[in-house]
């Protein structure tokens, strides 16, 4: 459950179109989880990019 609100809260810049990649907001926790390899670089990418569909799916959750 902590996952999905974290998850939620890494796609939030992608979402509201402030980046294309959810890594490239430089104030994101989301570089920690890349750093341990927990996720991907292009994790919530961009609308278009299949990649972004687990930004969309936690918000759906």
């Amino acid at each position: 459950m902590l996952r999905r609100h974290v998850d939620y809260v890494h796609a939030n810049p992608v979402r509201h179109g402030y980046v294309r990649r959810a890594s490239d907001w430089p104030y994101s926790s989301i570089h920690r989880y890349i750093r341990r390899r927990e996720l991907d670089e292009d994790w919530a990418g961009d609308p278009g990019d299949p990649l972004a569909s687990a930004g969309r799916e936690a918000r759906a959750g």
